[in-house]
């Protein structure tokens, strides 16, 4: 089992004290007072229980209940995430895989653990006092669109580490060896056009790994995640840029 599927068991764990817990039970009472669709259950998890054993009726209308306390309480909240989550198992095994393959050190540090769970979160608050149809549903459509999201933008933000550290390398290189003179002369104009704002850091890039590391536009969609065309499009503009600028100079 990976280290997040072990922090949804250790969740679930937790859930067998909490879930029956006198806290819970007092929280419960007062939210019976203001919600007639809790009325009947003795503990939060036997309401969690109810959300899986009821008919889409019944168990939205308790979902519903629970969104309503989420801003104000902590225990509600709490209790929606234990609903959804077995649904959380497989964002973890796509987010696990995916790290394996474009982020590991996220791994080693808990730092996937961490975001799946506080994705979860994110997504219940923002549920909040809500009646979408199909609210556990809804949570879960949220929760892998946050996902997904935050995986681009640290894809992302690793291709401008790299694409920064490899302008770095070819600045600083004394030996003549590390690159033709042409991506010296390339990572200077990039620098100028990159501080004036006449060239983004991401159309540079783009620039840079077509012109000197050799990735084809295609190669590039589909790390980028947009259609070659578009790939084409950004580095020729960025070139005319370039070449504006050279010759200015």
């Amino acid at each position: 089992m990976n280290g997040t599927k072990r922090t949804l068991a250790l969740l679930d764990r937790d859930w067998r004290t909490v879930g029956v817990s006198p806290t819970g039970r007092r929280t419960l009472r007062e939210w019976q007072r203001r919600h007639v669709e809790l009325e009947g259950f003795s503990t939060l998890a036997d309401v969690v229980d109810a959300v899986d054993k009821t008919d889409l009726d019944t168990s939205s209308a308790i979902v519903w209940a629970l969104l309503e306390e989420v801003a104000d309480d902590p225990m509600a909240v709490r209790t929606v995430l234990q609903m959804i989550i077995p649904g959380l198992g497989g964002e973890a095994v796509r987010l696990t895989a995916w790290a394996r393959a474009a982020a590991p050190d996220l791994l080693w540090d808990g730092d996937v653990d961490q975001l799946l769970v506080a994705t979860a979160l994110a997504a219940i608050r923002h549920a909040a006092g809500h009646r979408r149809s199909w609210p556990i549903l809804s949570i879960l459509r949220r929760v892998h669109r946050l996902l997904l999201r935050e995986m681009k933008r640290i894809e992302a933000y690793r291709r401008a580490e790299a694409i920064d550290q490899d302008l770095i390398d070819v600045a600083n290189d004394t030996t003549g060896d590390f690159a033709p003179i042409a991506a010296v002369e390339l990572a200077d104009l990039m620098r100028h056009a990159m501080s004036d704002g006449l060239v983004s850091e991401a159309d540079a890039g783009v620039v840079w790994l077509v012109d000197i590391e050799g990735y084809t536009p295609g190669e590039l969609a589909s790390m980028l995640g947009v259609a070659p065309r578009s790939v084409a499009q950004r580095r020729l503009r960025a070139e005319h840029k370039l070449c504006r600028l050279a010759a200015a100079a």
